[in-house]
């Protein structure tokens, strides 16, 4: 299995390791959740740039 590349992979890797309890409480968000998809939104804003194979200038 190849490392977690994104937060959808993370989530998953997760769930699979942690008892649910621990991992329900991390996920979970409370209320409505309007903070949890807030983040969920701000990450998919989100987009990292490799800085190889990119000259030296």
């Amino acid at each position: 299995m190849h490392p977690p590349s994104n937060v959808r992979e993370f989530e998953e890797a997760a769930r699979d390791r942690l008892h649910p309890a621990h991992y329900d409480y991390f996920a979970g968000g409370a209320g409505d959740e309007i903070t949890v998809r807030a983040n969920e939104a701000a990450f998919t804003r989100l987009a990292l740039l490799p800085r190889v194979l990119r000259g030296a200038g």
